[in-house]
């Protein structure tokens, strides 16, 4: 029952709200103006919030790490990190 699938279904289920939606959306239409992954942005701007040092990457390839990397070398905007603030401090 405590399947790895049956958890990542039910914490999907969990975190699809309207709010976390909305923020990947963000995310996917930032990267496309960036020319990169959505990966990349998100990474990139976990990496600018006040207090985050560092990131824990889980890829299990080597794309997946080479994209994650590429999130950390990334230079996010000033105003893409605004625009992904703003969507996120919706209220929950």
């Amino acid at each position: 029952m405590n399947s790895p699938s049956h958890l990542a279904r039910a914490w999907g289920n969990e975190l699809r709200t309207e709010r976390n939606l909305d923020i990947a959306s963000e995310v996917a239409e930032i990267a496309a103006l960036l020319g990169s992954t959505a990966t990349a942005v998100a990474i990139a701007w976990v990496l600018r919030r006040p207090g985050v040092t560092s990131v824990i990457l889980g890829p299990r390839t080597l794309d997946q790490l080479t994209e994650n990397l590429a999130g950390v070398d990334l230079d996010l905007p000033s105003d893409a990190a605004e625009r992904l603030d703003a969507v996120s401090a919706q209220l929950r």
